[in-house]
C-alpha cells in the first residue's frame, strides 16, 4: 500500500512540475546550445545501480 501511494504521488508531482521543466530546457539549451541532461550511473541499495538524469546547471565549454 505504501508504494502505490510513494509511486502514485511521484507521478502527480512530476506532472504537477512538468511545465517548470520543460522551460528549464528551453532555457538551458538556448544559453548554451548544449545538452540539458546529464546522465550519471550511481550506486543504489544492495549495490545496485542506476541511471541519475539532471539538468546541466554549468556552462559547456566547446573550446
Amino acid at each position: 500500500m505504501k508504494r502505490s501511494i510513494d509511486i502514485i504521488g511521484s507521478l502527480l508531482v512530476l506532472v504537477a512540475f512538468s511545465p517548470v521543466f520543460l522551460i528549464l530546457l528551453v532555457l538551458i539549451k538556448s544559453k548554451d546550445g548544449g545538452p540539458a541532461f546529464f546522465a550519471q550511473e550511481r550506486i543504489g541499495k544492495n549495490g545496485r545501480l542506476f541511471k541519475m538524469y539532471k539538468f546541466l546547471s554549468m556552462k559547456m565549454d566547446f573550446y
